[in-house]
């Protein structure tokens, strides 16, 4: 299976998880797909009366400039150790 459709199975999984993994684990998540999907963070941070845009905003930006392959790689194997 080649990393794209990897990609795009762990994004679907994630509907499927019997527990939620709680806000930490899915902060983490949508940074790395934001990084697979978009790059290294580009967007100006937000304003500090949004505390969730801030969080999603933080969890991107800490990635740095993570390649997308090793990010994909991350997000397979981020996603295999939380299903567990």
């Amino acid at each position: 299976m080649s990393q794209s459709k990897e990609f795009e199975a762990a994004k679907a999984n994630l509907s499927l998880l019997k527990n939620d993994p709680g806000n930490e684990v899915k902060l983490q998540l949508y940074g790395m797909f934001k990084q697979a999907t978009t790059g290294a963070c580009n967007q100006p941070k937000p304003g500090m009366l949004d505390v969730v845009g801030k969080a999603k905003w933080s969890a991107w930006k800490e990635l740095g400039n993570m390649s997308k392959v090793d990010n994909f790689l991350r997000i397979i194997f981020y996603f295999l150790y939380i299903n567990a």
